[in-house]
């Protein structure tokens, strides 16, 4: 390889900045694909917010049929041995409307479920999958809360469900504190309705039965789309409030009652300080992502989540896009060589550093210059010492 000074390098490297200068670099984001209901945003608010950004540019990315089909493959595959599910599967597939895409959800069906076990699971492989859809549900809701502004909206909203002990002592440990439920979230009106999907007085001694009793201020504005999808549901009985991914939610109280657990929370709109805080956050890390909504970005934030295997697929797909510059091939390139580097995959690395050059050259010669411009190779650069090792093999 070519000689580039490293010491060069290294200087322009610390002028550039990039989402892994805002943040650490965590573990492989819930690897293990247990199920995970809330983000505890005393602890987990660099998480919340990587998971909530990657949630912006999946929606922000055009998606055609063939990412629903990719859905309704997965679907089938799932429930394989399941005529009934397959049948539902077929059906959906041959009546989709993306106007409707709020009634798919209110059915009982496999789509709700899919959806909430995709977001719990935090598996972004899953979640992106279900692509297609989860893009159409939160552009209706968001439509669907401009419609509307504060009317249709009580300030006192319910919720029911069973929890696992070992999760509700968590949520009596954050009382006090700011928490996010994981995915879409369908709230009631009808407190007896809360009562009933608690299933009180049927849980074991695993599990326990909860109701949260929510508040919320319609009149203020939030960031996270909300409406009332009563007439858009396939229960207008519910009367269902429905909230669109990352509400924020203040942990005011977990009281125990005879049959049920009572969980009071706050939302939090964008008057509330700590909320205002977390979104100033976001719209940082979304500045560093200069290549908007893209497999690219996607990619970025999957590294910096520690999960490099989706991060490097990601970054293949990208590739696949034959009308990328040379410029943003190169930087994918340099992404995956480095990735490579980190997991001890130097030959992978060098090959990926190599064609890196070769978009230098491609470049040059498509304008016609005499010298290479290397400034393409550091402009994502995370190791610069990584291109010392490379420059002097």
């Amino acid at each position: 390889m070519s000689g580039l000074d490293p010491d060069q390098l290294e200087q322009q490297c610390k002028e550039e900045i990039t989402i892994e200068d805002l943040i650490p670099t965590f573990g492989l984001f819930n690897s293990n694909l247990e199920e995970k209901s809330f983000h505890f945003l005393s602890t987990d608010s660099l998480k919340f917010l990587l998971f909530r950004l990657s949630f912006q540019v999946l929606v922000g990315m055009n998606h055609d049929a063939a990412a629903l089909d990719e859905m309704c493959s997965y679907c089938r595959n799932q429930h394989k041995s399941n005529t009934a599910q397959l049948k539902k599967i077929d059906q959906f597939r041959g009546r989709y409307d993306k106007d409707k895409a709020i009634y798919y959800y209110t059915e009982d069906s496999f789509v709700y479920r899919l959806i909430n076990q995709a977001f719990r699971s935090e598996d972004i492989d899953r979640i992106f999958k279900c692509r297609h859809y989860i893009t159409h549900l939160h552009q209706h809701l968001a439509k669907q809360a401009n419609q509307q502004g504060a009317s249709g909206i009580d300030k006192h909203v319910y919720r029911g469900q069973t929890l696992p002990i070992v999760v509700l002592q968590k949520l009596k440990e954050n009382e006090g504190k700011l928490i996010s439920i994981n995915g879409f979230l369908s709230v009631t009106q009808n407190s007896s309705y809360g009562a009933q999907y608690a299933c009180v007085g049927t849980c074991n001694d695993k599990y326990a039965s909860v109701i949260f009793e929510m508040k919320i201020d319609p009149t203020k504005n939030t960031t996270v789309p909300i409406a009332n999808i009563t007439k858009l549901s396939n229960s207008p009985h519910e009367c269902e409030i429905l909230f669109s991914i990352g509400s924020v939610w203040y942990l005011e109280s977990v009281e125990e009652d005879t049959f049920y657990w009572t969980i009071k929370l706050k939302f939090c709109d964008d008057s509330n300080p700590q909320s205002a805080q977390l979104d100033e956050q976001l719209t940082k890390l979304d500045e560093c992502l200069t290549n908007g909504s893209t497999y690219l970005s996607l990619g970025n934030i999957l590294r910096a989540l520690g999960d490099k295997p989706n991060a490097e697929n990601f970054y293949q797909r990208m590739l696949d896009d034959r009308t990328l510059s040379y410029k943003t091939r190169g930087h994918i390139y340099y992404n995956i060589g480095t990735l490579a580097a980190e997991q001890g995959r130097y030959e992978d690395a060098l090959k990926n550093i190599q064609k890196v050059e070769e978009s230098i050259r491609s470049a040059a010669e498509l304008s016609d210059r005499q010298e290479m411009n290397y400034e393409l190779v550091y402009s994502y650069n995370r190791l610069p010492s990584r291109l010392r090792v490379f420059n002097t093999l």
